[in-house]
């Protein structure tokens, strides 16, 4: 998946045109599954990234490479503890980029 991932990527930054329609189920099923299951979900990914369909994508698989290990997902409010993550580790992405696509994904 990572693959199919990382070439929609490059295509959009090679400059092609990758929209929305242009994802495979594979992609669609990913994306769903990390709960952008609409296209008004996907579209705000988009508009909070900052960029295309590519740069949300990066940037999605960016933040979860580095929070998906710290945070869990679902986890009790009374085990709650904030975590301490440094979005320095996204490299290329702002930190308020970093946080907006956190925040969106954990929101859902």
């Amino acid at each position: 998946m990572k693959d199919r991932l990382f070439e929609v990527i490059k295509k959009a930054r090679d400059g092609y045109d990758v929209g929305l329609d242009s994802l495979d189920d594979a992609m669609k099923d990913w994306l769903g599954r990390r709960g952008f299951e609409t296209r008004d979900e996907i579209e705000e990914l988009i508009v909070v990234s900052r960029g295309n369909l590519g740069e949300a994508l990066h940037v999605l698989y960016c933040v979860l490479s580095v929070t998906i290990t710290r945070i869990p997902r679902y986890q009790d409010s009374a085990d709650w503890k904030e975590p301490v993550i440094s979005w320095n580790n996204i490299g290329r992405y702002s930190k308020e980029q970093s946080e907006a696509v956190a925040n969106l994904y954990y929101g859902r």
